[in-house]
């Protein structure tokens, strides 16, 4: 009972498509290779049935141990459930720091974690008269990496139960009406996009070592105030 206790139970599929995953690269890539060393050189052919039976064995203990460290989450797993709205003071002036929360969901660390702006949306104001009302492309269309919150742009290592916080953007109280990306290098045309009027879309890729990639969007809009502005995540699924 105290085993099955530690089972994830939302994991049954990442399981079976891992595991067939890992079968099929053992048969059709460890398997030869082993069997080229072991059993006559790279260009000898045996039959399955001429195999090695402690090969095969090995084969499929290694098989059997990675789909067990799926279902006890021995494999790196993460989420992005949230977005945080960070209010801080500047030497000069103050800003607001919008930013994305990464949370480690495995008892193992995910490792090499880190983000990229993959491209920004625009919508324009309902009453412009302008666009469809639906989102459009910008200039700002190539992917650029993303900040770590007071650690900066290195990749880093995500552990359970301390979320780190990815910068996407920030509003200064001298630019009240431009949102500044936090990528390293912003491009002169973000410039030209970022103060344009209405509503922007800035869509994210985090990714780290042995996972799946998170794929979000972060949807700003001003309001009244500048440094409350209407932040919206969306969950993307990953292209």
């Amino acid at each position: 009972m105290q085993l099955l206790s530690k089972l994830r139970l939302d994991l049954v599929p990442d399981y079976f498509v891992a595991l067939y995953e890992q079968w099929h690269a053992i048969l059709w890539v460890q398997l030869p290779q082993r069997c080229s060393s072991s059993c006559g050189g790279p260009s000898a052919y045996h039959p399955p049935q001429q195999l090695p039976f402690g090969l095969c064995v090995r084969c499929s203990l290694q098989v059997t141990s990675f789909g067990g460290q799926i279902m006890f989450g021995l494999l790196p797993k993460f989420a992005v459930p949230r977005v945080h709205i960070q209010h801080t003071p500047n030497q000069v002036g103050r800003s607001v720091w919008i930013q994305l929360e990464p949370e480690c969901l495995s008892d193992v660390p995910v490792e090499e974690c880190e983000g990229r702006l993959i491209r920004v949306m625009h919508k324009w104001p309902p009453d412009s008269g302008v666009g469809d009302g639906g989102w459009e492309t910008t200039s700002i269309n190539e992917p650029q990496l993303l900040g770590w919150s007071l650690v900066g742009y290195a990749p880093l290592t995500l552990y359970t139960g301390v979320p780190q916080r990815l910068n996407v953007f920030w509003i200064h109280s001298d630019l009240q009406r431009m949102p500044q990306l936090d990528v390293k290098g912003t491009p002169l045309r973000a410039v030209e996009v970022l103060t344009q009027q209405g509503s922007f879309r800035f869509e994210v890729q985090i990714r780290g070592k042995d996972c799946t990639p998170v794929c979000v969007a972060v949807e700003y809009e001003r309001s009244d105030t500048w440094d409350k502005p209407n932040i919206t995540l969306v969950q993307v699924s990953a292209q």
